[in-house]
């Protein structure tokens, strides 16, 4: 019924797997975020951080 081995199917599968696998990030666009801090490292106030 099948015209190759069985072990080049598997092998096909496990090949595209990892390819698919290694090209998922590229499949999710970028986040852009911005880190606020301080300059001097100090504390922001709880109504700087929520909004």
């Amino acid at each position: 019924m099948n015209q190759y081995p069985l072990w080049k199917y598997i092998l096909i599968l496990l090949i595209f797997s990892i390819g698919l696998l290694y090209a998922l990030p590229n499949l999710y666009g970028e986040d852009p975020a911005i880190q606020v801090t301080t300059t001097r490292g100090f504390t922001l106030p709880l109504d700087l951080t929520t909004t």
